[in-house]
């Protein structure tokens, strides 16, 4: 259950599944043990940092995206449609900076 809902708030970029492992860590320390939360913690922090990069560098590299368009996208699709918008959010801001490029390419006027 608790991968399922990391995974479902690693679409958050920059601070998603760290609104699961740190509480995560925070109520095992309340428990009394010492280890264990030190270790989610670490793991936490490996994996949302390698998570931050490679998402940006990957939708870079192959999708032509932005990293702020990811970022806005995210945000703001997630304030509009809520938590599908995660998933919409980026896809229509990108498709909306598409479209402008196309009619700016098919209505140019030619410059004297």
């Amino acid at each position: 259950m608790w991968g399922i809902v990391t995974g479902v708030f690693s679409f958050v970029p920059i601070i998603g599944s760290a609104l699961i492992w740190i509480p995560a860590a925070l109520y095992i320390l309340s428990l009394g043990a010492t280890w264990q939360p030190v270790g989610i913690v670490i793991v936490g922090i490996i994996i949302s940092v390698s998570d931050n990069i490679l998402r940006f560098a990957l939708q870079e590299k192959f999708a032509d995206v932005h990293p702020i368009i990811t970022v806005l996208g995210v945000i703001t699709g997630f304030y509009y449609f809520g938590l599908p918008g995660l998933i919409f959010g980026p896809l229509l801001i990108s498709w909306f900076i598409i479209l402008f490029k196309i009619f700016r390419k098919e209505y140019s006027f030619p410059q004297e």
